[in-house]
């Protein structure tokens, strides 16, 4: 399952984990009830595995922090290493909207050429494109 907002998307990758993808480089507090509200129609306990790309670029890219009783815990707010496979579909996702990138990203034109290269690679392959190089 997908949900969409022009800020923000989430993907449901099982019962229990939620990946969101941020859209915008606006600060994320300004939107955070907004998703929590949507978090809370299609979860109440979920691990949930943010992805900055657009906001912070590639080198502080993921967190993680739980959801709990339809309520994100901040006290568990931190800086991951993300499983390969759910980097697999944060890039994914980038490479499928692409525009994303391009219009709404804090990444240099040449970081964006560098990273638009690695997801053709990762797609072309079919292989895993570890985060970190």
């Amino acid at each position: 399952m997908r949900s969409n907002n022009t800020s923000y998307t989430f993907l449901i990758l099982s019962q229990k984990e939620i990946l969101v993808i941020f859209q915008t480089w606006e600060r994320p507090d300004v939107y955070l009830k907004d998703l929590v509200s949507d978090l809370k129609n299609s979860i109440s306990d979920a691990n949930l595995y943010f992805d900055f790309l657009i906001n912070n670029g590639l080198k502080d890219r993921f967190y993680f922090a739980n959801f709990e009783n339809g309520e994100l815990n901040v006290k568990t707010f931190r800086k991951i290493q993300i499983p390969n496979e759910y980097l697999k579909i944060a890039n994914n996702y980038f490479a499928e909207h692409w525009e994303v990138v391009e219009k709404k990203s804090v990444l240099t034109r040449i970081q964006k050429v560098f990273f638009k290269r690695k997801l053709a690679i990762n797609n072309s392959s079919g292989e895993l494109v570890k985060e970190n190089p």
